[in-house]
């Protein structure tokens, strides 16, 4: 049988079934032979002396000798037949007892977990027990007999050579020996394993070498399990480093902890065993107190150890938050437990916080309105702003599909809406939504879809962009209509330059043909048709430089209110006795700079506006008031500029007008009257008349209610009002030859109807058709030229030039300006410069003679 010490095996071997009669046979016949001897010697003593000291005669000593050898013979037989029977049941007691023995060895032998097998002194299987039986391949019957190494076949697990000769170390030279963890067993069809194996000699009683026995173990599964065991280690460790999670173990018997490597890591201590005073100084000092009490109710009153604290590592000095859980164990006095490095989950949830906090922060105090929904629309969440926005409490507000808060078109778009969120777009409305007190709000809404199917909407309130926008676009129309107004201001200015010339011509000769006529000539009438006419004619280009703002004016400082005052009875002969005219000035009103004619032209064609648009008799009223603007009024009325202004309004009761016709009322020939009632240049002329004096005029109307028109003209610092006339020059002709005009005109018609009239009138005349010929002329001239009478505009020198030039030559020579409209060179934004004459073409003879004599002067007649 085997006998385990330890590592290693040793056989302990005992007697076969043959041995144990001829054992027991001689220790017995050594012992009866001894008994016999000793009571045969103590009977042939004791008993002659007795026989000797008891018979009397030789009789009695026969007798009692004759009885002494039958007790003899018969206690010789009994003892005799007392040994045998002990000596066969002995025998019989050891042949079962080595039964039995033999057939416990082979039960534990055919049940041991090892592969057992034996051979004899030549080295051949005598026994194999079950295990070797399924480790070789080979039955216990055909194993039997066979050489020990065609049964049990190893070789070398390094370099896969047969182990060498196993029986010959074992059976010769008496040793046990272990063959390692480095052994593979092939079985008989040719499978290898991993065996540990051990072989020893069996010796007999005298201790003579009768064979061998060799015990292995298949090493396979314990292989496998001590990989699966390693991988497992290596898995701990991993997942350890991974979690950040660590193991100790504080033995409360010695004091001393240990800790896995991930444990070490964390707390940044090398040695794998640590002293628990160690131990509790890398907590920081606000943690210590509390983790002893944990620790103490841990032992002493099983309660749980689950605490969290900051430690600073030893390593490097970081600070890090510690999640640790232990239990006691009771029987073996220690406590077991983890430690979890939290610091990254602690940052994570500080960050967390922090973005919550931030969330909450922006979320509730963001300007724009914040609409947090379901997947189903259904409104979650909804901050500070959206509610004030609605006026709505959130209450009220969750819960409510967000469509139902807007139009009932929103229900119908909703599944449209909702599906191009799903696709991951971004869904923009404008929404109109109307608040408990009535008030609509434009609201515009950037939706988009969260990760949880939900949706966030942005919602801005646009209502007054849209107002802006609005307002904007009403503002641009209007730039729009100014620029168009100016284009056609352009146009019409360079027409009546050139349209001036012509009817000028026109007057000129046709006055002049008159005055050659006697009254009762036929022909006077005919021409005085003509003149009509190129009246009329003059009076429209009047009004189209008006509107072009190319009219020359005289500005004088003006109360508003007596300039108005003095034509009123003139505008109520204008409108008719049907309509009645109400004055209503304004008390004190800032006095304004510009054009007594000018006023009276602004009036006269709005009077006559005003009563073409009433039907019947009706009612004008005109007022005058102190505005003083500022930059939320100049931004309603583009073009105006803050400041203080002197307001003059003419309002009627008339049809009024519709947003088309007031977006046109200004532009010049547009008229809503019939074919031949209207050149369509009477507000045109207005709009120029305001602008060119940099005021600012806005019309208001309504359908059926009238029509408004405002005007805004700048309040004038000098508060002395110029109330004197200009001065009248009687019309007198010249003393033949005295006063010596030079004219210079690049229109030939213009010249010659100069130089004709003024020739007419006694006056010398030097004509030149150009610039440089009048140079030229004033130098050549002998004599005094009085008087330069120049176009403004000629090709090569404007006439301003043209003055400063001959003025070389004639100093102190008077000038007379004339043009069909004012430019730049004499006027500065249409205003002619004081002491400046100036002659608006067309003109007739009479006005020609009138403007020479001004400019002349009164003390000039007679010179030379």
């Amino acid at each position: 049988m085997d006998c385990m010490n330890g590592n290693s095996k040793r056989l302990c071997v005992s007697v076969t079934d043959d041995d144990i009669p001829r054992l027991l046979g001689f220790s017995f016949s050594l012992g009866v032979s001894l008994l016999y001897l000793v009571i045969a010697s103590l009977w042939i003593f004791f008993s002659d002396r007795i026989i000797l000291l008891i018979a009397r005669n030789p009789d009695q000593l026969l007798m009692l000798s004759t009885g002494k050898g039958w007790f003899y013979v018969a206690l010789t037989a009994f003892l005799l037949f007392w040994c045998l029977e002990r000596f066969t049941r002995q025998i019989r007691r050891n042949q079962q007892r080595v039964r039995e023995e033999h057939g416990r060895h082979l039960t534990t032998l055919q049940a041991i977990g090892d592969a057992v097998l034996s051979t004899d002194v030549e080295g051949r299987v005598e026994m194999i027990n079950p295990v070797a039986e399924k480790l070789t391949g080979w039955t216990a019957e055909e194993a039997v007999g066979q050489p020990l190494d065609v049964v049990f076949r190893i070789i070398s697990e390094d370099d896969r050579k047969p182990v060498g000769d196993v029986f010959d170390r074992v059976v010769k030279d008496g040793a046990s020996i272990g063959l390692g963890n480095h052994t593979l067993l092939i079985a008989r069809d040719g499978t290898e394993r991993p065996i540990a194996d051990s072989a020893a000699p069996i010796r007999d009683a005298d201790g003579k070498i009768n064979g061998m026995v060799v015990v292995f173990s298949d090493q396979s599964a314990d292989r496998a399990a001590g990989a699966a065991q390693r991988a497992s280690d290596r898995e701990l460790k991993r997942a350890q480093r991974l979690a950040h999670i660590g193991s100790w173990c504080f033995d409360l018997n010695c004091g001393r902890v240990s800790a896995s490597d991930e444990a070490r890591l964390i707390y940044g201590i090398d040695a794998e065993v640590w002293r628990i005073e160690d131990v509790q100084k890398m907590p920081l000092v606000i943690y210590r107190e509390m983790l002893d009490r944990a620790l103490t109710d841990l032992i002493s009153k099983g309660k749980p150890y689950d605490v969290e604290f900051q430690v600073r590592r030893l390593s490097d000095g970081a600070v890090r938050h510690i999640h640790s859980i232990a239990e006691y164990d009771a029987d073996s006095n220690r406590v077991i437990g983890t430690i979890h490095d939290i610091t990254d989950r602690k940052q994570a949830e500080a960050a967390r916080q922090d973005s919550e906090f931030r969330y909450v922060e922006l979320f509730e105090h963001a300007v724009d309105g914040i609409l947090v929904g379901t997947p189903e629309g259904r409104i979650a969440d909804a901050n500070t702003s959206v509610l004030r926005m609605l006026e709505m409490d959130k209450a009220a507000l969750c819960g409510r599909h967000i469509s139902t808060l807007f139009e009932e078109t929103e229900l119908q778009e909703a599944p449209l809406q909702f599906a191009k969120l799903a696709q991951g777009g971004t869904v923009v409305r404008e929404r109109q939504y109307i608040r408990p007190d009535g008030q609509k709000l434009h609201l515009e809404m950037h939706s988009k879809q969260m990760p949880d199917g939900g949706y966030h909407s942005i919602i801005r309130d646009i209502t007054a962009r849209k107002h802006d926008e609005s307002e904007r676009e009403r503002l641009q129309a209007q730039l729009v209509q100014s620029h168009k107004i100016e284009s056609v201001g352009r146009l019409a200015g360079g027409v009546a330059h050139d349209f001036n010339n012509m009817l000028g011509v026109i007057m000129g000769y046709a006055d002049l043909a008159m005055s050659k006529l006697e009254p009762a000539n036929a022909l006077r009438g005919d021409l005085q048709e003509i003149m009509n006419a190129a009246r009329r004619s003059a009076e429209m280009t009047s009004q189209l430089l008006a509107f072009a703002r190319k009219q020359p004016i005289l500005p004088q400082v003006l109360d508003l209110n007596k300039t108005v005052d003095g034509i009123l009875n003139m505008l109520r002969r204008l409108i008719g006795e049907h309509i009645d005219l109400v004055w209503n000035p304004a008390a004190d009103v800032w006095p304004v700079r510009m054009d007594r004619t000018q006023v009276e032209q602004i009036l006269a064609n709005l009077c006559l506006n005003a009563r073409d648009a009433i039907s019947n008799s009706g009612r004008i009223l005109i007022e005058t008031q102190m505005a003083t603007l500022d930059q939320a009024d100049s931004a309603n009325l583009a073009g105006l500029v803050p400041g203080f202004y002197a307001m003059l309004s003419v309002k009627d009761n008339g049809c009024g007008m519709d947003k088309e016709l007031l977006e046109s009322v200004f532009e010049p020939f547009f008229t809503t009257k019939d074919t031949g009632k209207g050149t369509g240049l009477g507000l045109a002329t207005v709009y120029g008349i305001v602008k060119q004096n940099h005021g600012y005029i806005h019309v208001s109307s309504t359908p059926g209610a009238g029509t408004t028109f405002t005007i805004y003209l700048p309040r004038c610092e000098d508060s002395q009002v110029d109330e004197v006339p200009d001065a009248q020059y009687p019309v007198l002709a010249s003393p033949a030859g005295v006063v010596t005009v030079l004219i210079t005109e690049d229109e030939p018609g213009i010249l010659r109807l100069c130089e004709t009239g003024l020739s007419g009138l006694g006056y010398r005349v030097l004509s030149a058709s150009s610039p440089e010929a009048a140079i030229e002329l004033a130098k050549a001239h002998a004599g005094r030229i009085h008087l330069l009478v120049s176009d403004v505009v000629m090709p090569g020198m404007n006439g301003k030039e043209l003055a400063a030039a001959v003025n070389v030559s004639c100093p102190g020579i008077k000038v007379l300006y004339m043009s069909g409209y004012t430019a730049s060179v004499i006027a500065h934004h249409g205003m002619l410069a004081p002491g400046l004459h100036y002659l608006q073409k067309p003109f007739t003879i009479h006005g020609l003679a009138l403007k020479v004599r001004q400019a002349l002067g009164a003390d000039s007649m007679g010179a030379v």
